[in-house]
Parts: C-alpha cells; sequence; structure tokens
C-alpha cells in the first residue's frame, strides 16, 4: 500500500503536467471545457434531478402495493389460534397481509404534476444549454485574449529593441561630442518606460493565460500554449472609395 501511495505522489505531477502540456486550438478548448468543466458538470446532475422527479411523478399514478409475511413460534402455555384452547405444545403461526390502494380522482392533480415536472426537465436543459454557451463564449473571449496580449508583446518588445539601439547609437555620438548627454538620458528614460511597458504586457499574458486555465480547470498554466490561427488565407476588404 505504501508503494502505491508513493508512485502516486511521483507520477502524479507528471500526469498533471502531461494533461496541461500542448497547444491547444480553440476547439480542443471548448470540447475539452464542455467534457470537464465541474460546473457544467453540476448543470448535468441537474438535468438528471429533474429527470428522476419526472419518472416519480409518473409512477405516483400507479396503484401502491404493501405486502407484510410473519411465521413464528409459540412454546409453553399458549393459546392455539386454531382451536382457541390452552396448549402446551409446540403452536406455529404463519401471517401474511396484502394491501394496495390507488387514487381513483383527485382533480388531475396528479396528471397536472407529471405536466410541470416535464416543463421543469425541459427548462432544466435550455438552462444547461445556455450555460455551456456561456462557457464557449468565455473560452472564447479568454482565447482572443491572448492572441491580443501575445500580439501587443510582441509589438512592446520590438519597441525596446529600437530603443535599446537607439540608446547604444546615442551613447556613441554623446562620447563622440556630437551630441549633449541630455539627448542620451532623455532615449534611455524612453527605453525604461518601454521596458515597464513590456513587464505589463507580460503580466497580462500570464494572467490571460491563468484565466483561461481555470476555466478548463486545468491544474496549471505551466507548459499550456493555445493555437495561434493562421491568417495569411484570409484576404482583407479593400476600403470603400467615397
Amino acid at each position: 500500500m505504501k508503494r502505491l501511495i508513493l508512485l502516486f505522489v511521483v507520477f502524479l505531477p507528471g500526469l498533471l503536467m502531461a494533461q496541461t502540456e500542448g497547444v491547444w486550438s480553440l476547439e480542443d478548448c471548448v470540447n475539452y471545457a464542455l467534457t470537464n468543466n465541474v460546473d457544467i458538470k453540476q448543470q448535468m446532475l441537474s438535468i438528471e434531478m429533474s429527470e428522476a422527479d419526472l419518472l416519480q411523478s409518473k409512477l405516483d399514478i400507479l396503484p401502491d402495493f404493501n405486502g407484510y409475511v410473519s411465521h413464528g413460534y409459540n412454546w409453553g402455555r399458549t393459546i392455539d389460534r386454531f382451536s382457541n384452547e390452552f396448549a402446551t405444545s409446540r403452536v406455529r403461526s404463519n401471517n401474511l397481509y396484502l394491501s394496495s390502494s390507488v387514487v381513483l380522482f383527485n382533480g388531475l392533480q396528479k396528471f397536472n404534476y407529471i405536466k410541470k415536472t416535464e416543463l421543469d426537465v425541459l427548462a432544466t436543459k435550455y438552462n444547461v444549454d445556455k450555460f455551456m454557451d456561456d462557457v464557449s463564449i468565455s473560452i472564447a473571449t479568454f482565447y482572443l485574449q491572448i492572441l491580443y496580449n501575445r500580439e501587443l508583446l510582441g509589438i512592446a518588445e520590438s519597441q525596446l529593441d529600437i530603443s535599446l539601439q537607439q540608446v547604444e547609437r546615442t551613447k556613441k555620438l554623446v562620447d563622440a561630442g556630437t551630441l549633449a548627454r541630455g539627448d542620451l538620458l532623455l532615449i534611455e528614460s524612453q527605453a525604461a518606460t518601454e521596458e515597464l511597458n513590456v513587464v505589463t504586457v507580460q503580466n497580462n499574458l500570464d494572467i490571460s493565460y491563468l484565466e483561461l486555465t481555470l476555466l478548463l480547470d486545468l491544474p496549471s498554466p505551466v507548459g499550456f500554449e493555445i493555437e495561434i490561427p493562421d491568417l495569411s488565407g484570409i484576404e482583407v476588404p479593400d476600403a470603400p472609395m467615397s
């Protein structure tokens, strides 16, 4: 038993990491969420509960049937139930009881309740469908947010790289006496601002990844990557001429 627990502890992180790692398309994310999301599973249980209520409401219109059977022995001085005399020998007794009842008419209350539970099942299914649509929309929103933050990060990094090149170029010009040191400080300040912008955008990207993995109920965002859609085949329509 200890060996099984040890193997579980050793291999569980690897199993969770393997579940998270890989490139996920939007379709992969939606399908996984609709299958594994805890909230969706709870919603599906509500459908099963409403269907169970419907079945019970239909069973309630059937006659009920009850039965009782007993078997016993008496020793010593007791009354024999068959002869109504005292007996000192062993007396065996058997009892059988059966009963059944059915409601003939109660103002169609049970039939109306069946219709109500049928509508409850239908309403529950509609609510679950809406909830699943909301989850799918949320996943698509977070997915697009990741794509947007990735683009922002690429732009910010490119801008920072340009500023750092300008810093190096300005340093050389300052050392050569062509530019004043104030120009260098100005460029360095701009590079520092853009470096901070890169950190901010990177944090936003990490948060968007975390939000998506939480919605998917994945154990960790580590190793999780989304698929970058190929937009090369999409033609941008020409702007209408005024």
